[in-house]
């Protein structure tokens, strides 16, 4: 079986520290702790967790019950602004 190149091994660690940022921000939601769940949404996203269908991803984190203790706080609004 041919080996993946170096790039696809970067871009799938990326994808998958900036996963687990997104997965410690939803127990950080759940815990209350609301200022670190941002932070470590905001590292997830620009770590790499939204690389592939990021509108789909988005609307994803909208609707994501882990995260409700955020869905009215301006700083997840902002993060679900689409940008460009």
């Amino acid at each position: 079986m041919d080996e993946l190149p170096a790039e696809s091994d970067r871009y799938y660690n990326e994808t998958r520290v900036g996963d687990l940022r997104v997965g410690q921000a939803m127990i950080a939601a759940q815990a209350g702790d609301l200022d670190e769940a941002l932070q470590l949404l905001r590292t997830g996203i620009t770590g790499g967790a939204l690389r592939v269908e990021h509108n789909l991803y988005l609307h994803e984190l909208r609707h994501n019950i882990f995260l409700e203790p955020l869905w009215d706080d301006p700083g997840f609004q902002e993060i679900l602004r689409p940008k460009g």
